[in-house]
């Protein structure tokens, strides 16, 4: 309505000072009839782009409509959880007992200045998902807030989801991952950098190291989804089969997930099979044990995927 009123204020000066109902205005004429010409001009281009900006915010609110599902009876509820697990959250892990304590111990007062990003590579079916799953249920327990995401699950809903867990204004969060606004990834991480609380991310089953970034980025840039978490409230723990460091960055410790010894495999292997070991007995020889091992490895030290969690 200000904008209207201007406008109207205008037209009438502007007509006034060409019929000359001003008075004497020769000399000045032609001066008022450029300035008042001016914030005609001016007041259009405003209310143009105000009627623009009115259209753009309605868009939003039409797709955050669509977003949370209140747009149509077509749409359900979110399906989406960044709980760990349940399948990994208790499963029995043989030989990675100091990779698992490592890892529970990030929160530790002697451990807060260590390194806060740790990927966990190896084969597929070494236990990767398995420790991690085992690390986020013992964080849990210490009060540690802990997001599991899957890049089988699309990571880009994830850190959407993660966003507005973090409190992420709704309208930020749309503009980002559907706008495209602004960047998604820097929008998550000034809410991950500002959060008071401890925490431990999991990405599970990064294979793709490229998913993590944006086209032509690496991680080592600090520009995508991992990102060095500077403070000792916070950590990542990543899975995948990427073994190469180059891939990776300078602020991420690999910790490779190799195949089990013979004795831990023979362990997993009575595990399997429901055995409960001879009262006395604190060593797994068994010839036939190990026989069985290397028939279904094809290796002395091997282990097949199901036993360690399909990690």
């Amino acid at each position: 309505m200000f904008l209207v009123a201007i406008w109207f204020v205008a037209v009438d000066l502007l007509t006034n000072v060409a019929a000359g109902s001003l008075g004497d205005l020769t000399g000045y004429r032609s001066v008022l009839l450029v300035a008042v010409a001016v914030v005609a001009l001016l007041a259009g281009v405003v209310a143009v782009w105000q009627w623009r900006a009115a259209e753009r915010r309605q868009q939003r609110v039409s797709t955050l409509a669509g977003v949370r599902g209140v747009a149509g009876p077509e749409a359900g509820p979110s399906m989406l959880s960044l709980l760990p697990p349940a399948d990994v959250d208790g499963a029995r892990v043989r030989g990675r007992d100091a990779l698992i304590t490592e890892l529970s111990g990030l929160f530790g007062r002697r451990t807060r200045r260590s390194a806060r990003v740790h990927v966990l590579c190896g084969l597929g079916g070494s236990g990767k998902t398995t420790v991690a799953g085992v690390v986020a249920r013992r964080l849990r327990a210490q009060g540690i807030e802990v997001w599991w995401l899957s890049t089988a699950n699309g990571l880009g809903a994830g850190m959407r989801e993660l966003a507005r867990r973090l409190g992420g204004d709704e309208g930020e969060i749309v503009g980002a991952w559907t706008a495209g606004d602004t960047s998604a990834p820097d929008l998550l991480w000034r809410l991950l950098e500002a959060r008071s609380k401890r925490w431990l991310l999991v990405v599970d089953n990064a294979d793709d190291v490229g998913a993590l970034v944006g086209e032509g980025e690496s991680v080592a840039g600090g520009r995508g989804w991992i990102r060095p978490v500077v403070s000792g409230r916070g950590a990542i723990v990543v899975t995948s089969r990427s073994a190469d460091a180059a891939s990776w960055a300078p602020w991420c410790r690999l910790h490779p997930i190799g195949i089990l010894s013979v004795e831990d495999g023979a362990r997993v292997l009575v595990d399997e099979a429901g055995m409960m070991p001879v009262r006395g007995m604190t060593r797994w020889r068994s010839p036939t044990v190990s026989a069985a091992c290397r028939s279904r490895c094809g290796s002395p030290v091997g282990i097949w995927p199901r036993a360690t969690g399909c990690g």
